[in-house]
């Protein structure tokens, strides 16, 4: 049963998030300084604050996806170090994209208090570049797995590849909110398979010539 279950968990992370990404919400990117402050003085601090939380939540529950995925890599033979690196990559991303959002609940609560229109876009820059930073962390990971999946049995070689792909091209900002919404396809992809083809829990590595 667990083995269906924490591939699923790809999918129910993905849900979650953009499931909290709706319910607060952001600003248009390069909102004006006015149109950033009327945003905040329309916007529901309750609202808002409900769909940080349960975007944090997707983000974590995600985790548990992607280290499962490492984990079924580890043990089909995929190289050690570089599932360490993309797992702790992972991490970094989403503890970044956490604390991103909680730079956006700042500019809100300032735009509630009065902050000048200026300083509070001063204020979402830094929100956006905490985005940024999000971009640069999720590259290596994804890249990192995509390389361990090359010599590991429990992944397609072509799902290993474009992984390797996706990876690379997410490192190149005026790609990269176009290659996220690929790797979220590309987890779909890889939960619908281990779904119908559900690892062993004891996975060996195949055999190789020496």
């Amino acid at each position: 049963m667990w083995a269906r279950v924490w591939p699923a968990f790809g999918i129910i992370g993905w849900v979650i998030v953009f499931t909290g990404f709706f319910i607060h919400g952001y600003p248009d990117i390069g909102a004006s300084p006015q149109a950033l402050a009327h945003w905040a003085a329309v916007t529901d601090p309750t609202r808002f604050a409900i769909g940080i939380d349960v975007e944090a939540i997707g983000l974590l529950v995600f985790l548990f996806f992607f280290a499962w995925l490492c984990d079924v890599l580890r043990r089909s033979g995929g190289t050690s170090w570089l599932l360490t690196l993309a797992l702790a990559a992972a991490v970094a991303w989403a503890a970044v994209g956490i604390a991103g959002n909680g730079v956006w609940t700042a500019v809100l609560d300032s735009g509630k208090h009065g902050l000048d229109a200026q300083a509070l876009a001063g204020l979402r820059d830094v929100a956006q570049e905490f985005f940024n930073a999000d971009n640069v962390l999720l590259a290596p990971a994804v890249v990192a797995l995509g390389l361990a999946g090359l010599r590991a049995t429990a992944l397609p070689r072509w799902l290993a590849w474009s992984a390797l792909v996706i990876g690379l091209a997410m490192a190149l900002p005026p790609l990269s909110l176009v290659v996220q919404v690929m790797f979220v396809v590309w987890v779909v992809v890889v939960v619908v398979f281990h779904l119908i083809r559900p690892p062993g829990a004891a996975a060996e590595p195949a055999a190789r010539p020496a």
